[in-house]
């Protein structure tokens, strides 16, 4: 993701595993959760059925790995 980008909302039927290679990514979710920003080396897994998105806060370019 460019630096600034927003990545749009979205659900995922099974569960999603993201890894951060390189900058920073924020998780929003619209659960009611608190976002949470995650550096370079830390991963997430994506709830199902949970609507979510991630951003790019930074100015450097985010590289993520999903499965």
């Amino acid at each position: 993701m460019a630096p600034g980008d927003v990545g749009v909302w979205h659900t995922h039927g099974s569960p999603a595993f993201a890894y951060v290679i390189s900058g920073e990514c924020i998780v929003d979710s619209r659960s009611g959760e608190p976002s949470i920003t995650l550096p370079a080396g830390k991963a997430i897994m994506e709830p199902i059925n949970v609507v979510g998105r991630a951003r790019n806060p930074s100015l450097t370019e985010l590289v993520l790995r999903s499965q």
